[in-house]
């Protein structure tokens, strides 16, 4: 029988929906917090430091500009769907609200858990979380991202271990691929496998994106007893493809500013230049030479390049976010 959401488990997934980036991780510090003993939290992304090597993943933003209308929610009991015509965002929420529910209903279970921002925008929170940690101190055994479209895809990207691969396949999922998420980021800089799970969405990025919720449930009972199985598990290495594999988009292409390559948009970074006043896009390789110069606003998590190196352990605020300074005429003269 299907699992529906329950009135409680809807009112839950449609608040998710409707929060800003910054309110879903506010939500998420509090709810992590409240079960984790070490939950590392920053304007960028949040650790919660598990007992248990293995990761989750999941990205608070959306491609939205604002949150949809909380009134224009749409649940079909009977084809278990459930949308918004504003388009809800469940590219990523659904994943939010699946940790949400694993770590709910078996407290005993304790991922690792990495709760980013900025995914659609070239993954921003899984950068600076490298840049902070140039040596992750945690080992994981593997890291599972909750963020793919559709029934039960599984998608590795540039990550070619063949035994990992066959792992996650035998709990009822198909390889597919896919162009660029959190895990192509951390996984290598972790030195771990990983993967990309289907999450039930559909048309994502689109008014008419729609959630699959038994799906969204199947895979959480999968995920529920790979995280069982952990004690079985080797630890899985990252391997590199030989060859990284390249997809085609229909979002065009770009040309990087520093080598003037052509590249796809999803492996473009736009940044805003304080040399050339203008916004710029530079490729993934020349955003690692230029990393020192680059700097990410911790309220809009915008990047700026700048003429001379920042210090990276610093917070930056860029001058739009910072608070404006208000005078007031013809009060000098009044008393305290």
């Amino acid at each position: 029988m299907e699992r529906l959401l329950s009135k409680k488990e809807r009112n839950t997934y449609e608040h998710l929906c409707c929060l800003t980036e910054r309110g879903v991780m506010q939500m998420m510090t509090m709810f992590l917090k409240s079960r984790y003993k070490n939950v590392i939290v920053t304007p960028a992304y949040i650790i919660a430091v598990g007992d248990m090597p293995i990761g989750l993943c999941a990205h608070a933003d959306t491609v939205f500009s604002k949150p949809p209308n909380p009134n224009e929610f749409y649940y079909d009991q009977e084809k278990n769907v459930i949308w918004n015509s504003d388009g809800a965002g469940a590219d990523d929420r659904a994943g939010i609200f699946s940790i949400l529910d694993i770590l709910r209903h078996y407290p005993n279970l304790r991922p690792y858990v990495f709760i980013t921002t900025g995914e659609e925008m070239f993954c921003i929170g899984s950068n600076k979380l490298c840049v902070h940690y140039p040596e992750f101190p945690y080992k994981l055994k593997y890291l599972i991202q909750l963020d793919r479209r559709g029934h039960n895809d599984s998608v590795y990207y540039d990550c070619a271990n063949v035994d990992f691969e066959q792992y996650i396949n035998s709990f009822g999922f198909e390889t597919a691929h896919g162009s660029f998420t959190d895990i192509s980021v951390l996984a290598p800089h972790f030195g771990c496998a990983s993967v990309n799970l289907s999450i039930g969405y559909f048309d994502e990025h689109t008014q008419i994106e729609r959630l699959y919720v038994s799906s969204m449930f199947a895979t959480i009972d999968k995920v529920v007893k790979m995280l069982q199985d952990e004690t079985n598990a080797p630890y899985f290495e990252y391997k590199e493809r030989l060859y990284p594999t390249v997809y085609a988009i229909d979002n065009g292409n770009v040309t990087c500013h520093n080598c003037l390559r052509e590249i796809e948009v999803t492996e473009a970074l736009p940044l805003y230049s304080e040399e050339l006043n203008k916004h710029i896009n530079i490729c993934l390789e020349c955003y690692a030479k230029f990393y020192d110069r680059i700097a990410w606003c911790s309220t809009c998590y915008k990047g700026f390049l700048f003429t001379q190196p920042v210090d990276q352990n610093k917070q930056y605020t860029c001058d739009d976010c910072k608070p404006k300074k208000v005078q007031y005429a013809g009060l000098k003269n009044i008393k305290k």
